[in-house]
This record gives structure tokens, C-alpha cells and sequence, in this order.
């Protein structure tokens, strides 16, 4: 048995994987899929109410533990994109000595957006964007045995390039920045490299405002404000630089026991995790040491240095 979390906005082909998965081939233990978008439609009749949420999730929490109580797997189907509430789960669940995985589908919002028009539940455009905003990419610091990653492309939607003309003259309006947004992130990259803070840092450093550009308000005094920019930018950052690694059904390792695939990929994952968690520095000291507690030490030190890259380059 198994217990597979999907990860990912609405509209990004996370039930049709699932649907996908179970139907493929036999599988050696019986697969439940358990949706918050079916739960939904039971208690309330219709999938887009979303009443009770805790509600909700206490009947998935149920239904996973009775599953794999009886050695069934589980595919857990919900947008899963807040981190605490993952590491919660995954807590609750550490009694079963069985695989964990969790499986994030990246697409470019606009891609959501235009299945929407073929779905019977559409979400609204607002939504969809309120959940990149919401996105905190998972990380084996979480406990997840394996993390895989599902990214869609379509023709004639993203331009990964484009982010990076428009940064070039976005005047981030706000006093603690004298440079454009290109600049401020080219600096902070630069500096990394200056200082030997290596490739993981310096990547991290290059895209962690880029989120800035979708995420700009201005208060009563014309002072700029980037609420949730750093999640955007993880999201972004994954979106731009993330190739599609899906291990077969056994997660096979390479011939010499090492898994590059699986290298390469959480290589990504700690540059996004970086990105999401660069303005932490700004929240109070107890969370800092949580935090620093709950991750291993060489990603606190680079979190670290991403912020010194961050305050650098104004």
C-alpha cells in the first residue's frame, strides 16, 4: 500500500491523474481516491459549495485512515498547496509504515483557466489565483518519502522570457528598493556568486522577487506592497525551470544505486522552497525557530544567505 497526496491549482489535471492511475493497469492493493470536490457533493449536493471546510477534510482524514487501516492505498485529492497543513497530515499519518509521496502538477495559470470553460464545476479566474498566491512547493522536509512532478505545456500561453522584459523596467515603488526589479534581482544573484554561496543560492537569489510583477498594489500614499510575492516566485521559479520527472510505477534507482532523477528534481524543489521562504526573516523569532528545528541545517544556512543576497541588493 501507499499514500499518494496531489498537489496543484484547480484545473491542473490532478483528478484525471488520478483516474488515469487506477484504471492504467491491475494494481497489487485496491487504489480509494479520496476527493474534497466528492465529499463536497455528498454532504452539500453540489461540488462548489464550500461550506465547512474542516468538515471536509476531517472526512478525508477518516476515510484515509480506514483505507490504510485495511492495507488499501490512498490517492488524497484536494489543491494540498499550503505547507503546514501537508506536514499536519503527514503527522497524523505517521503510525503506517508505508511509502508517501506527494505528486505536484505544474501549469501555467491560463492553462487552468481555459479548462475551466470545459468543466461542468468551474472555478472562477479569481480563485484559481488566489491559490498561486496560497502555493508552498513540497519539500522532503515536509517527510515525504518521494516528491514527483507533473508539468503541462501548451502551445501559446507561457513565455518564460517575457518575465524577465518585464522586470526590466518594473520601478518597484517603494523605499526599500532603489533599484528596478531586474536589476535588484541580477545584483542579488551576483552577489551569491561573489561570496561562493553556490548555484542552489544564486538561482534562488535570481528569481525570488519575480513574483513581484504579478502581485503589485499600492497604498494611499503610493507605496508599493507585494503581498504573497514570494509564492508567486516559487511557483514561477518551478513553472520556468521545472522539466516533467515521473519515475515508473516501482521508483526505480539507476544502475549504480543513486537516483539523478530524483537529485535533480529536489535540487528545484529546495531552490523553489527557498524562494517561498525568503521573507521569513520578517515574521516573529519563535517561528524562525521552528523552523529552523523542523529543516536540515544546509537549508537553513542557504536560506540564510538568500536573505543576506535579498538586503544587499537595494
Amino acid at each position: 500500500m501507499r499514500f499518494i497526496m496531489l498537489c496543484g491549482l484547480s484545473g491542473s489535471g490532478k483528478s484525471s491523474w488520478a483516474y488515469h492511475y487506477i484504471n492504467s493497469e491491475p494494481r497489487p492493493n485496491k487504489v480509494n481516491v479520496i476527493s474534497s470536490d466528492a465529499i463536497r457533493g455528498e454532504l452539500y449536493g453540489d461540488e462548489n459549495i464550500q461550506r465547512n471546510p474542516a468538515k471536509v477534510f476531517s472526512l478525508m482524514l477518516q476515510r484515509t485512515k480506514r483505507a490504510l487501516d485495511k492495507k488499501e492505498s490512498v490517492i488524497y485529492d484536494a489543491t494540498n498547496l499550503n505547507e503546514k497543513r501537508r506536514i499536519a497530515l503527514l503527522n497524523e499519518l505517521k503510525g503506517y509504515n508505508c511509502p508517501k509521496a506527494c505528486v505536484l502538477f505544474l501549469n501555467d495559470p491560463a492553462i487552468c483557466l481555459k479548462r475551466q470553460e470545459m468543466r461542468e464545476r468551474k472555478v472562477p479566474a479569481e480563485v484559481i489565483w488566489k491559490q498561486v498566491k496560497q502555493f508552498q512547493p513540497p519539500h522532503k522536509s515536509e517527510g515525504w518519502d518521494e516528491i514527483f512532478i507533473i508539468k503541462n505545456e501548451e502551445e501559446g500561453f507561457f513565455n518564460p522570457m517575457g518575465l524577465f522584459t518585464l522586470a526590466r523596467d518594473f520601478d518597484q515603488h517603494n523605499p526599500h528598493h532603489s533599484l528596478n526589479l531586474e536589476d535588484h534581482l541580477y545584483e542579488a544573484a551576483l552577489y551569491a556568486k561573489e561570496n561562493g554561496m553556490g548555484d542552489i543560492v544564486g538561482n534562488a537569489a535570481l528569481y525570488h522577487d519575480i513574483g513581484k510583477l504579478m502581485t503589485q498594489t499600492f497604498d494611499d500614499n503610493k507605496v508599493a506592497h507585494y503581498y504573497s510575492h514570494e509564492n508567486v516566485s516559487a511557483y514561477y521559479y518551478l513553472l520556468l525551470n521545472m522539466e516533467e520527472f515521473t519515475e515508473d510505477d516501482q521508483w526505480l534507482m539507476d544502475a549504480d544505486g543513486t537516483n539523478s532523477k530524483r537529485d535533480f528534481r529536489n535540487f528545484k524543489l529546495d531552490i523553489s522552497w527557498l524562494i517561498a521562504h525568503h521573507m521569513d526573516f520578517f515574521k516573529d523569532e519563535k517561528y524562525l525557530e521552528r523552523l529552523k528545528k523542523r529543516v536540515h541545517p544546509d537549508l537553513w544556512y542557504k536560506l540564510v544567505c538568500l536573505h543576506e543576497c535579498d538586503l544587499a541588493a537595494h
